[in-house]
């Protein structure tokens, strides 16, 4: 058997740990169960190409044996409640992953700068876990990110049965949960909101000049937002919200002309926002909780400077 999809069902218990019996499984999917227990290790012999396990109530660490699975280009393992550390082999050893989702789990420790090394990588989500420590500023070695000609609307496996195989993949873009087949491999996306992050956003983010959505929200990042963002002129969606930036939102971002998706709301932010069709086609909530002044807010700065005199 080649494929194993059991999703959307209401299978309970722990998945058995007799996977070695099998010569080959390249896609397994059970998202959408009540399954509990850890990965059994014996399913990183599989040499699967996708491991889907969303959605579930699973826990413990992911087990090393995962890193024989070195075809693997999808993997996603959201909403369940596993832990540890988000290990270093998956970026030395996974060299194929085009999508890796951990979303809602309670991974904690650092992003993994081995991590960085995945260059066919096109959407990373380790948001909504625990994890801590800075954005490391080699992500701009994600070389599919990087660029803006993409060659593939679609995400498919080398051909291992009759017929080629095109991925699918739930993902979290502008606040909702979508599913995307026939355009995956358009779609790049970075999301890290909802942990613990420090530090400074990295100006090396800038170079990924193919990302369409960036989510850094609520974490407890510092410093100015970076000019070189100005430069992702493909970005439809960013949200750099609850976070502690401060300074002015860099000139640049005058240039995000695909922005339907802004947020810097609950920062400390001041200064005039800058003149731009899309900047100020958003609402009052995308800039509030800041300091902010100029269109689309009522205010202006003159009347803030006076407010702050008084």
């Amino acid at each position: 058997m080649v494929t194993l999809y059991i999703d959307t069902n209401l299978l309970i218990g722990e998945i058995p740990d007799c996977w070695n019996h099998w010569e080959i499984l390249a896609y397994l999917n059970l998202e959408n169960n009540h399954l509990t227990g850890k990965i059994p290790p014996t399913l990183g012999y599989t040499d699967p190409f996708m491991l889907n396990l969303r959605n579930n109530s699973m826990f413990g660490e992911l087990p090393s044996t995962l890193q024989n699975s070195r075809d693997l280009i999808m993997i996603d393992l959201s909403e369940n409640h596993f832990s540890g550390s988000v290990p270093a082999w998956i970026g030395d050893k996974l060299s194929s992953l085009v999508i890796l989702s951990l979303r809602s789990n309670n991974f904690v420790g650092h992003i993994p700068h081995k991590i960085c090394d995945l260059q066919f990588l096109q959407n990373l989500d380790l948001s909504q876990n625990n994890i801590s420590g800075v954005i490391p500023k080699c992500f701009n070695n994600f070389s599919a990110m990087a660029t803006k000609n993409k060659t593939n609307n679609e995400v498919s496996a080398p051909l291992v049965i009759d017929f080629p195989f095109y991925f699918k993949a739930l993902l979290v873009l502008k606040g909702r949960e979508d599913e995307y087949g026939s355009t995956l491999g358009l779609v790049t996306n970075i999301d890290l909101s909802a942990n613990n992050l420090t530090g400074e956003i990295p100006k090396e983010i800038g170079s990924l000049v193919g990302l369409l959505s960036l989510n850094f929200s609520g974490n407890l990042l510092t410093g100015n937002i970076p000019d070189t963002i100005g430069n992702m002129e493909l970005m439809e969606s960013l949200d750099l919200s609850m976070n502690r930036l401060n300074g002015e939102i860099p000139p640049s971002f005058s240039k995000l002309n695909f922005l339907n998706h802004f947020n810097v709301s609950y920062n400390n932010l001041t200064g005039q926002i800058p003149t731009s069709t899309q900047l100020q086609s958003f609402e009052n909530l995308s800039y509030v909780g800041n300091h902010l002044c100029g269109p689309p807010l009522t205010k202006t700065a003159v009347q803030k400077v006076f407010q702050l005199m008084l």
